[in-house]
């Protein structure tokens, strides 16, 4: 309603001269819109996209849900794209304009209009009339006048659908997924009861793979950023032939780690290596460099070799480029005694008992606590020209000081004074156990490692060692270990828990009852006695006293005597009850009430 010059009149579609806007009443009309992706002709297929009736409806009478657009509509496979639901304060109008009336042809049309609608042929019903935005608005321009406005109501919520839709497997030469869809998917008993197995054995030709029930979780488009390479450039050869080259990349490692079986060592470089000639100048000193030091010392390891080389050819090269010099210089085990060790070209350490002096102890040493870590831009070790001193000392152990910078040491880069004379030893093997323990034997080589394993932890935690401790087990426990003479491995009675222990770890990392074949059978280890090797490990019904802890033989002795001793005591009472029992008068003489004196 609206009053104008004193006078009440009603919206209409004339519009009355007035300084005022009319106003329009807003019903309380709960509207959901929905910012469809497609181009809608037929509203009814519009709706069906949206999902059943069910979902329209709490689209409507929810406040928080979301709509579902099935773009492909009847196919279980295709997962639905979710949109999202945004608060509006927004009105819907209906705007009413006066219909055409055909007084104008429509450009390139044949038949005469009729009512805004164009004639077809005989027997076909007429198109409808697109009528777009700017066909509204060029209506309402020309008839000021005659068009009407209504207020339908407030949209509060609108849906809008701006994620990517998810991927979509195509099933089409998949039938097991096809009879899937046409028996299961339609819960029908009837279609179910058809679904049937293949129940053959063996594998069948075009094996389907059921794919997964989503692809990818990202709703919005990531940007990459991709660009081109600078350093990859376009380089024409001889023939004319156009090829992209990456001028930045490094040379390729072309000496890969051998077995510690293996029969023959590499006795050159890898022809696929450069010319050492064609290497930049810092290049080429560092290999010659290198090539010099492993004529003097024919096993380093990399961290021991890096630091024994001249720093200044590696700030110029940088440090990455050390693993393409040592591959110049000799070649590496995969694993073993000289695990991770660069051994000179044509030397074989399994071959002669000095080069036990190289064999490396690998540790994994524990890392900084957590609230101790920097969270960002983590440093890696520094290798620059002030740090020169303290690098070429971090190979070494001396039992004082511990660098993180690496985790291998050489037998011949320990003077710490214990773990020197343990492997300065002479009883050593007749032959090279090339897969564990090198020329040490199986108790020298466990009690070493352990050790200085210790010692490395005693020295981080700011400790000091349990020397006592390891004099003590290297001093009671054989250098060899083996199943026929475990007796000899446990401590005496007079052993204390940290004693008892490190002799358990040690024994553990000898593998007395060593395993390394694939078929579960103990694997050789490298002694002469086959006997005792192949002969299987049988656990007596009583164990010797000299196999067992004697602390722990006390306290089983203890626990035995108190068990029998209650069970003692339980009988002699149940037996005083019984007779107590049978004989009132004699219960009377031996038991005293509280009113009768005691004789």
């Amino acid at each position: 309603m609206e009053e104008v010059n004193g006078e009440e009149s009603t919206v209409s579609s004339s519009h009355k001269k007035s300084f005022h806007a009319p106003w329009h009443d807003v019903p309380k009309q709960p509207i959901v819109s929905v910012e469809h992706p497609f181009i809608i002709k037929d509203v009814d297929k519009g709706l069906a996209t949206l999902g059943s009736p069910s979902k329209l409806e709490a689209l409507v009478q929810e406040d928080g849900a979301t709509a579902s657009l099935y773009l492909k509509q009847g196919d279980r496979m295709s997962k639905p794209l979710k949109s999202a639901n945004v608060s509006t304060n927004d009105i819907l109008l209906k705007v009413t304009v006066p219909k055409r009336t055909g007084l104008k042809r429509r450009r390139g049309a044949e038949g005469p209009y009729y009512e805004g609608v164009e004639v077809g042929a005989p027997g076909e019903p007429a198109a409808p009339m697109l009528k777009d935005a700017q066909y509204l608005f060029r209506s309402m321009c020309d008839n000021p006048k005659s068009y009407e406005v209504e207020a339908i109501g407030t949209i509060n919520q609108t849906h809008r659908f701006r994620g990517m839709p998810d991927f979509v497997t195509s099933t089409e030469n998949m039938p097991l997924i096809q009879k899937f869809r046409d028996h299961i998917l339609p819960f029908d008993y009837e279609k179910m009861t058809g679904f049937k197995f293949d129940m053959s054995k063996g594998v069948k030709p075009n094996t389907e793979i059921i794919p997964p029930p989503s692809w990818t979780h990202l709703t919005l488009p990531f940007n990459y950023s991709y660009r081109q390479n600078p350093s990859v450039k376009q380089v024409v050869d001889h023939l004319g032939n156009v090829s992209t080259v990456n001028f930045n990349t490094g040379p390729k490692v072309a000496n890969p780690p051998v077995p510690f079986d293996v029969d023959v060592v590499p006795q050159a470089p890898s022809p696929n290596l450069p010319p050492i000639e064609t290497l930049t100048h810092g290049m080429q000193r560092l290999v010659n460099t290198a090539l010099s030091m492993m004529q003097d010392r024919p096993i380093f390891t990399r961290r021991a070799l890096y630091n024994c080389m001249p720093g200044d050819d590696w700030d110029v090269v940088g440090q990455n480029s050390a693993k393409y010099v040592y591959q110049y210089a000799g070649y590496m085990f995969s694993s073993g005694p000289w695990r991770d060790a660069l051994v000179r070209y044509g030397v074989d350490p399994r071959t002669d008992p000095s080069f036990r002096i190289y064999q490396t102890m690998i540790f994994m040493l524990e890392s900084e606590p957590k609230e101790n870590r920097p969270k960002f831009n983590r440093a890696k070790p520094d290798r620059t020209k002030s740090e020169q001193v303290v690098r070429k000392e971090s190979h070494h152990f001396d039992g004082v000081t511990v660098s993180k910078d690496g985790k291998i040491w050489q037998v011949c880069d320990i003077s710490e004074p214990f773990l020197k004379n343990l492997l300065s030893t002479t009883n050593l093997r007749k032959e090279c156990h090339s897969e564990r323990d090198g020329w040490y034997h199986n108790g020298t080589w466990s009690k070493a490692k352990i050790i200085m394993k210790a010692k490395i932890a005693a020295v981080l935690d700011g400790v000091p060692p349990n020397d006592a401790a390891f004099a003590k087990v290297v001093k009671e426990m054989p250098e060899i270990m083996r199943n026929s003479n475990r007796a000899a491995t446990y401590l005496g009675s007079d052993a204390t828990p940290a004693e008892v222990h490190l002799a358990s770890v040690i024994r553990t990392t000898a593998r007395m009852y060593y395993s390394g074949n694939q078929d579960g059978t103990r694997g050789d280890d490298g002694y002469d006695d086959e006997q005792d090797q192949d002969e299987e490990i049988a656990i007596p019904t009583m164990l010797e006293d000299s196999l067992i802890d004697p602390r722990i033989t006390e306290a089983v002795t203890q626990f035995a005597s108190l068990d029998a001793e209650a069970e003692r005591n339980e009988t002699i009472g149940e037996r005083m009850d019984v007779d107590g029992a049978q004989d009132p008068d004699h219960q009377g003489k031996t038991r005293h009430t509280a009113n009768e004196p005691l004789e």
